[in-house]
C-alpha cells in the first residue's frame, strides 16, 4: 500500500485540487449577487477605507488568477479559433483592455511559470498586484535571485 489508493490523479495528498470551472463560476455568481447590493451611500463611513480594500483584494486576486492562467489561455488555441491574430488581441478583446496590456499579462504569465515565490504570493490573498507581479518576472529573469527580494 503505497497511502496514495483512492487519491486524485496528480494531486499530492493533502494538497487541494485545482480549482475547477464550475467552482469559479459559482463564485462569480455569489460576487456579481454581492456588487449588485452595494450602495455606497449607506456604507458606513467608518466602513468605507475597509470595504474599498476588501474589494481590492478580490481584483488583485482576480488579477493574479488571469495572469497565472494567461500562458494556459495562448496554449489552448482559443485566440485561433476565436479568429484572433494571436492571444493578446483574444486577451484584449474578451476583457476589454489594450493588445498592449494584455501582451504584458501573457508575458508576465509566461515568465512567473518558472517563478514558484511569485505565484505563491500572487494567489496569497491578492498580495500581489498584476503590475508588481510584472516588475518581479522582469527581475528575475535578468537574475533569478530577485525574485525574493
Amino acid at each position: 500500500m503505497t497511502g496514495q489508493e483512492g487519491a486524485t490523479p496528480g494531486v499530492a495528498s493533502g494538497v487541494a485540487p485545482a480549482a475547477t470551472l464550475a467552482e469559479v463560476r459559482e463564485q462569480l455568481v455569489g460576487l456579481q449577487a454581492l456588487v449588485a447590493r452595494v450602495e455606497p451611500g449607506a456604507v458606513p463611513l467608518g466602513e468605507a477605507p475597509a470595504l474599498w480594500q476588501a474589494f481590492d483584494g478580490i481584483e488583485r486576486l482576480a488579477s493574479g488568477a488571469k495572469t497565472l492562467l494567461a500562458a494556459r489561455v495562448d496554449e489552448s488555441g482559443a485566440a485561433r479559433r476565436a479568429g484572433d491574430r494571436d492571444t493578446a488581441e483574444f486577451l484584449a478583446r474578451t476583457s476589454g483592455t489594450s493588445v498592449g496590456a494584455a501582451r504584458s499579462t501573457l508575458d508576465t504569465s509566461r515568465k512567473v511559470a518558472a517563478l514558484p515565490h511569485t505565484q505563491a504570493a500572487l494567489r496569497r490573498g491578492g498580495e500581489l498586484s498584476r503590475a508588481q507581479a510584472d516588475h518581479i518576472a522582469t527581475a528575475a529573469a535578468v537574475n533569478p535571485r530577485a525574485e525574493q527580494s
